[in-house]
């Protein structure tokens, strides 16, 4: 009988990298990681929430390889979606304008991306600024909000749509803001997300449409009217 051959993973790998990105867009990235984090949400809870093309905006926003940044209505309209005032979620102003930062990034145990950034400062020596595990698109974090049990959360979308609330195009800040107001300024959107996906699904029973924008190319969501057969 032929021996078992044990099969090892290759230990991960570091890849080395060199940007010069602008000072104030990587400390705005990184201030409003924090942010996100400490509230539990996701990079994909968060993007999710911005209504944009790209499901993984925030992602590529905080990988400091990626040149996507945040603009000002960005900043504004995420204000508004973690229930944070605009100079809570901003940075101070820096003196440099551009950060020269050495990135190390590879693959931890759970196979999950590692950014390590260091920082080069005045004598051309780079100094640790900042590191950080990129999360899987599934990944939950634990919040200090209140997330309520899907069932709930599931209930009381049926009740906006019985109550015409998706007659007219809604963004998702749009139903968040409802929701808070009916569960608590201290409502975490985790379940209030999937309820959306799920009532978009045409696999699911399609009773929401969202394919169409608002005026600012935010996805919005409206009540499905299935074509006359």
């Amino acid at each position: 009988m032929p021996e078992e051959v044990s099969k090892k993973r290759k230990p991960n790998k570091k890849s080395t990298s060199k940007a010069s990105p602008s000072a104030i867009e990587v400390e705005k990235a990184y201030s409003l990681q924090k942010v996100r984090i400490d509230l539990g949400w996701t990079w994909f809870e968060l993007s999710y929430m911005m209504g944009k093309d790209n499901g993984s905006y925030v992602r590529d926003v905080e990988n400091p390889l990626h040149t996507l940044k945040y603009d000002p209505a960005d900043v504004n309209y995420i204000a508004l979606i973690l229930n944070k005032t605009f100079k809570i979620i901003l940075p101070p102003p820096v003196p440099a304008k551009n950060y020269n930062l050495l990135v190390t990034e590879q693959l931890d145990q759970s196979r999950r991306k590692v950014y390590e950034i260091s920082l080069q400062q005045s004598d051309g020596i780079y100094t640790h600024y900042h590191i950080f595990t990129e999360e899987r698109k599934s990944d939950a974090l634990d919040t200090p909000l209140n997330t309520y049990e899907p069932g709930e959360v599931k209930s009381y979308m049926d009740a906006l749509i019985a109550d015409g609330f998706f007659d007219s195009p809604k963004t998702a800040l749009d139903v968040l803001a409802n929701f808070r107001k009916n569960f608590g300024e201290d409502f975490h959107p985790k379940h209030m997300i999937t309820t959306l996906i799920d009532f978009c699904d045409g696999r699911k029973g399609k009773r929401l449409d969202d394919n169409g924008k608002d005026d600012c190319g935010r996805r919005v969501y409206v009540l499905f009217n299935p074509p006359a057969p």
